[in-house]
C-alpha cells in the first residue's frame, strides 16, 4: 500500500480528507512514506501559524483516515518515530 493507493481508496470511497480544497483549508501537508501498509504523516498549520505532525491511520485501505493524536508531534522526526513504533517498523 502507498499513499497513492490510499488517496485513491478514500477518494472512491466518497471521502473528501485529500481533496484539494480540504487540504488548502487546513493548510495541509501529506508526506508519501507509509509505515507497515497503512500508516502516514501530515503536517497542519494553524490559525496562529503554528506548524505540527499528525500521524494518521488509513482504515479498509483509505476509505477512512484516522488518527488518535491530531497537531501532536512538533517535529517530522517524532511523527516517524511513532508511525514506525505503530507499524512495528525500527
Amino acid at each position: 500500500m502507498n499513499i497513492e493507493m490510499i488517496k485513491a481508496s478514500n477518494l472512491l470511497a466518497g471521502q473528501h480528507f485529500f481533496e484539494r480544497a480540504t487540504m488548502r483549508f487546513f493548510q495541509s501537508r501529506v508526506f508519501s512514506t507509509v509505515y507497515g501498509g497503512k500508516y502516514f504523516i501530515t503536517s497542519e498549520i494553524n490559525p496562529s501559524g503554528e506548524k505540527r505532525y499528525t500521524v494518521r491511520e488509513a482504515v479498509d485501505g483509505g476509505k477512512f483516515i484516522k488518527c488518535t493524536n491530531f497537531f501532536h508531534h512538533e517535529t517530522l522526526v517524532a511523527a516517524k518515530d511513532e508511525a514506525r513504533q505503530l507499524a512495528g517498523v525500527k
